[in-house]
């Protein structure tokens, strides 16, 4: 599912490029519109109490932050839900109305789960809020996520990841000239130099397609080192699994050796990005959209 137009919300109500609140699943989907509100605004949703997967947003969010709510590039709150493998490139900014006022790149507010996000976008924070290149504020679990956006605010509570951190980060950066942060609650700070090296992210058990040590979901993808910073595996052509870039004999290999596999979902990255067509087992259809593709992207 998708949706690419703006979206203005009402008065102390939730506010999403797709949806306002979610108790669901979402499963790829993702909106590209521009978006503002009150209490809970997101680039994709505008709160969430249920389950993001593979999803992104990429349209501008402002918001004047009401109560508990949040401003955020993907998610304003993620109320005790979870997101897995998203992220989001827009532009983040808000003002405060009352005196709980949270901004960040990826989730403004986050009593959840986030695992295998990233953000790129800039947050301009709120007067005396909490603005964070990931996450404003934190009291649920990161893992294995990063920003790279530059965050701007006043106050104590500004940082390269988050903002103010109250609950559990693991195996988590931010880039430190890109931000123009040198410090955060949470998380590592490293050079641009660093967060393009895929050994940055493998040390600490991050799981990126091509080695099996960390893991078999294959969450990332970096082929090259020095060109980009990971990206997450579904964000290639559908069919290219596994490093070099392009559809070729490595990514059929990787397939056959999936060939079948059932209880695919979020929980193994749809077996390793195999299930392409999402629907729980690896089968004829996943083959043909293989097939569909095979050779795209290969370098002559």
């Amino acid at each position: 599912c998708y949706a690419t137009g703006s979206v203005s919300g009402i008065t102390d109500g939730y506010a999403g490029g797709l949806v306002g609140y979610n108790e669901g699943m979402l499963t790829s989907c993702y909106a590209t519109g521009s978006v503002t509100g009150n209490s809970g605004v997101g680039g994709l949703v505008g709160e969430n109490s249920g389950a993001i997967t593979s999803c992104y947003a990429t349209g501008s969010v402002t918001g004047s932050v009401l109560h508990s709510g949040g401003v955020g590039g993907l998610v304003g709150r993620n109320y005790y839900g979870t997101i897995t493998s998203c992220y989001a490139t827009g532009s983040v900014s808000g003002k405060s109305l009352t005196s709980s006022r949270y901004a960040g790149g990826l989730v403004g507010y986050n009593y959840g789960t986030l695992t295998a996000c990233y953000a790129t976008g800039s947050v301009s924070g709120i007067t005396d809020g909490y603005a964070g290149g990931l996450v404003g504020y934190n009291e649920g679990m990161l893992t294995s996520c990063y920003a790279t956006g530059s965050v701007t605010g006043t106050g104590s509570y500004v940082g390269g990841l988050v903002g103010e951190n109250d609950g559990t980060i693991t195996a988590c950066f931010w880039d430190i000239e890109t931000s123009s942060q040198s410090s955060s609650a949470g998380g590592t700070g490293k050079n641009t130099a660093d967060m393009m090296k895929q050994s940055t992210f493998t040390d600490v058990n991050w799981d990126f397609t091509n080695e099996t040590t960390n893991g078999t979901n294959d969450y990332w993808r970096m082929c090259v080192d020095g060109v980009d910073y990971p990206r997450l595996n579904w964000q290639s052509t559908d069919g290219d699994l596994a490093c070099p870039n392009g559809v070729n004999i490595e990514d059929l290999d990787y397939f056959v050796q999936r060939w079948l596999l059932a209880d695919c979902d979020s929980s193994n990255n749809f077996c390793g990005g195999v299930d392409i067509d999402i629907s729980g087992m690896v089968n004829l259809t996943d083959f043909a959209i293989f097939a569909d593709h095979w050779l795209e992207g290969v370098e002559p």
